[in-house]
C-alpha cells in the first residue's frame, strides 16, 4: 500500500541530497567518468555565513520508515533514530514545540550551538562584519613529490572575517577552524576515475582581535598529513561550517533577507 508519509519523507531526503550536492564541480556525465568540461565549474566559489541554529526535527535513520521526517525517535518505528546532519555528523535535533504560519512543525526560541553548550564565555559570536570564504580550483603550485607534475590540481582557500566576539562581547584572539566536508570524484593516479568516501578537511582558523585573514590550499593540508595532492577532480561541497575554539559552529554557509525598511 502506498504510504503518503513515507513518500513525503523520501522526497524530503531527495531534496536534502540535492541541496547538499552544490559545489565546485559537475556530477558524473557518463558512467565511470569525470566531467570537468564546463568552464563555469572551474570558477571561484564564494560563500557568506549566517548564524547557525540547532536543527528542529530531522529524518529517520534506520528502522522501517527510514528517510521519513521526524520530530523524535518515537516517530522512527522499527528501531530507527531521529537525527539531523550538522557539520557532516548526525546529531539529536530539538523536538518541535510549535507550528509556523503554514502549519509546519517548528521550534521556538531559536537556539545557537553555543547556547546549547551552556553559553561558555569562550564561545564565539559573529557580529557585524561577518565572514566570506572563497574556494577556487586551479593548478598545483606546491613543489613536492606528493604533487606529481602534470597530474596535480588544487583548491585555493581564502577567508576574510571580522567582528568575532566572545561571551563578554570582547574581540576574540584564539584559534578555531573551518570544517569542510566534500565528496570527491577523482582521476586517481592508481585506479582511474573513482569517487572517494566523503572527506573532511579541518582548516585551522587563527583569529586575532576579532579578525582573521587566511590563505591556504587543500594540497597544503593534504601534504602536511603525508597525502598526495589532488589529481584531476570534481568536488561536491556537502557542508561548510566555521567552528569556534570549543568546536561549536558559529557560522554556516547561507543567506539572509532583511526586513523591509531596514538598511
Amino acid at each position: 500500500m502506498n504510504d503518503p508519509r513515507r513518500n513525503s519523507g523520501r522526497r524530503a531526503l531527495a531534496a536534502l541530497a540535492a541541496v547538499l550536492a552544490v559545489g565546485l564541480a559537475a556530477t558524473i556525465a557518463t558512467a565511470g567518468s569525470i566531467n570537468t568540461s564546463r568552464s563555469n565549474i572551474r570558477k571561484a566559489h564564494k560563500m557568506v555565513f549566517i548564524d547557525p541554529a540547532v536543527p528542529c526535527g530531522g529524518l529517520c535513520f534506520g528502522g522501517s520508515v527510514e528517510g521519513d521526517q521526524c520530530s523524535a525517535d518515537a516517530d522512527c518505528t522499527g528501531g530507527g533514530f531521529c537525527r539531523a546532519i550538522v557539520d557532516g555528523r548526525p546529531v539529536v535535533p530539538l523536538v518541535p514545540n510549535a507550528v509556523n504560519e503554514d502549519g509546519d512543525p517548528s521550534c521556538t526560541p531559536i537556539l545557537a550551538f553555543n547556547e546549547q553548550a551552556g553559553s561558555p564565555v569562550s564561545g564565539w559570536v559573529l557580529e557585524e562584519g561577518g565572514a566570506e570564504l572563497e574556494l577556487k580550483p586551479g593548478g598545483n603550485k606546491i613543489v613536492d613529490p606528493l604533487n606529481p607534475v602534470g597530474t596535480s590540481g588544487d583548491v585555493f582557500v581564502k577567508l576574510k572575517m571580522k567582528g568575532v566576539v566572545d561571551g563578554n562581547g570582547d574581540p576574540v584572539t584564539a584559534t578555531g577552524s573551518i570544517s569542510l566536508w566534500v565528496r570527491q570524484q577523482r582521476r586517481d593516479r592508481s585506479n582511474g576515475d573513482t569517487v572517494d568516501r566523503d572527506r573532511h578537511y579541518s582548516i585551522p582558523l587563527p583569529v586575532q582581535s576579532g579578525k582573521a585573514k587566511l590563505t591556504t590550499s587543500l594540497n597544503a593540508i593534504l601534504n602536511a598529513n603525508g597525502d598526495h595532492g589532488l589529481p584531476v577532480f570534481a568536488m561536491e561541497i556537502l557542508s561548510v561550517d566555521l567552528l569556534d575554539s570549543n568546536g561549536n559552529s558559529f557560522g554556516a554557509q547561507g543567506y539572509g533577507i532583511k526586513e523591509p525598511g531596514v538598511k
